[in-house]
């Protein structure tokens, strides 16, 4: 409220650490930190490892048929190895900064739902496993029913230790009711093969997006169906939405071979789950208080007069997922996204009273989420606001990595042509680490010359310039905090060693 300063030192409440069960010498300030979210967590490490009880992240999705002007301010553009070992790197190093009654929840797509829980199985064991949430999230059109892709995305969730959590502040035995699974509505994705279906028409071509199913069977068609002689000739899948638990529908399998539905001249009929793909979800919607990524979005625009950031999560959902696994009541646990995007979760955090840690890369932590930060101190009022009689306060550092081929990365992207890419060349030969693969006077004397690299787009150059760099020296490492070159300020210097308790 009092405006911005530098701190002298990093904040260690002894008695809130005592009360959560943590040492005492624990940082108790909210972090915001710009820069690689991998290298970020293993900065980390040393002070908060075991000691956050709930990480959630919403982080760049995989895309089957992603085309890179569909992009925007995530990449979410990567091939599916290098999507996997970018998730599998961070997720191993966040797992070890969970306590062991910690809890994980990731947002996914569908495209990216199965491997990333694969991916989970191995890192987290698949005996930790708790739940995969469907969130719908949006409103329109008014018509849409809980499906995939177009209504909603899916959180799934892990616990460190099976059985460890406590829901809502109190203990939980392996026998009790989970409250993550309880039995809701559950979606049913149906696939089948060429020959599978029978249709009334005998010849006819149906549209993926259409709902074909009745009020009692809702069905919506996920791809094309074409129908030759009476049968579909094309693999086909459906999502399907129940109005009753698994276990209901289960038991209606048992007693009849096929459930029908018909309408709009498509009579289809789908036998036991072996023709199934099968996956209950537990429903986050509008019923439960949660608003969709639409209101969010809008309320963004409202606080910053312009359009800053596409489908944000919810300050709810945050809430909601928060609310599951802890209580103020009792708690008073460390909350961290290292993909914090448009700043959601250290938003809604810093309203309900918990110590928040948010990584991220991009630029826009300068123009949106420290803005975003500073307006919910001064008491802005979206999102939970009201709910929680938010009336403003409270404070958070905000630090980044000391930045050394990394800044040499953002020289390079700031070039306008070759020729400033080239006279920059010298200052990297001389400033910042190439790579020792590289053959310095062949490429300043050779290869900037030849018709083939010239010819190349500038982005293309860039691109050839930043591979030249040392990645393994992209930050600044701590053993070099005082060294001269890197000009880092006393501010700096003396935070960097009160974090990790530096004496000398």
């Amino acid at each position: 409220m009092n405006g911005e300063t530098i701190p002298t030192s990093f904040t260690r409440d002894a008695e809130l650490n005592r009360q959560r069960g943590l040492p005492e010498d624990t940082i108790t300030d909210n972090l915001i930190i710009k820069g690689n979210n991998l290298l970020a967590l293993h900065s980390l490490e040393k002070e908060f490892k075991g000691k956050v009880k709930l990480i959630y992240i919403d982080p760049p999705y995989f895309f089957r048929d992603k085309k890179p002007e569909d992009t925007f301010t995530y990449n979410s553009n990567f091939h599916l190895s290098s999507w996997l070992t970018f998730m599998k790197s961070r997720l191993e190093i966040a797992r070890d900064l969970l306590t062991n009654d910690g809890v994980i929840f990731i947002s996914i797509n569908e495209d990216g739902l199965c491997y990333l829980k694969v991916l989970l199985d191995k890192i987290f064991d698949i005996s930790n496993f708790i739940e995969i949430f469907n969130w719908k999230k949006t409103d329109t059109p008014s018509n849409l029913p809980h499906k995939s892709k177009k209504a909603s995305e899916y959180i799934i969730c892990y616990e460190k230790i099976k059985d460890n959590v406590k829901y809502k502040g109190l203990s939980k035995s392996s026998k009790s009711n989970d409250p993550l699974t309880k039995p809701k509505n559950s979606i049913k994705f149906l696939e089948f093969e060429p020959g599978q279906l029978i249709c009334s028409d005998k010849n006819a071509t149906y549209k993926k997006g259409v709902d074909y199913g009745t009020d009692k069977y809702p069905m919506e068609l996920l791809d094309d169906l074409v129908i030759e002689n009476n049968t579909n000739i094309t693999k086909v899948r459906f999502s399907n939405r129940f109005t009753w638990t698994q276990q209901y529908l289960n038991d209606e399998l048992r007693k009849k071979t096929s459930i029908f539905c018909s309408k709009k001249s498509l009579v289809l009929s789908y036998k036991k789950v072996e023709y199934n793909i099968e996956a209950p979800f537990d429903l986050i919607d509008s019923s439960m208080g949660v608003q969709t990524s639409e209101k969010a979005g809008s309320e963004l625009t409202e606080m910053f007069g312009k359009e800053v950031f596409k489908y944000p999560k919810s300050e709810s959902l945050i809430e909601y997922l928060i609310n599951i696994v802890s209580n103020k009541l009792y708690d008073n646990d460390i909350v961290l996204d290292y993909h914090l995007g448009s700043g959601t979760t250290a938003a809604t955090c810093h309203k309900l009273g918990y110590q928040y840690i948010g990584i991220e890369q991009m630029d826009y932590v300068d123009t949106l989420i420290i803005p975003r930060l500073q307006k919910v101190i001064k008491g802005e009022q979206s999102g939970v606001s009201d709910s929680v009689n938010w009336q403003g306060g409270g404070s958070f550092i905000y630090a980044e990595l000391g930045k050394n081929n990394e800044t040499a990365k953002e020289r390079i992207e700031a070039c306008n042509s070759l020729d400033e890419l080239v006279q920059l060349f010298e200052e990297l030969n001389t400033r910042y680490f190439l790579d020792y693969n590289v053959r310095i006077k062949d490429f300043k004397e050779n290869v900037v010359k030849e018709e083939a690299f010239v010819n190349l787009s500038l982005a293309r150059q860039k691109e050839l310039f930043k591979r030249m760099l040392d990645n393994n020296q992209l930050y600044v490492n701590l053993s070099e905090v005082e060294d001269a070159r890197y000009k880092l300020s006393e501010d700096a210097i003396r935070l960097t060693k009160d974090f990790y308790q530096i004496k000398n």
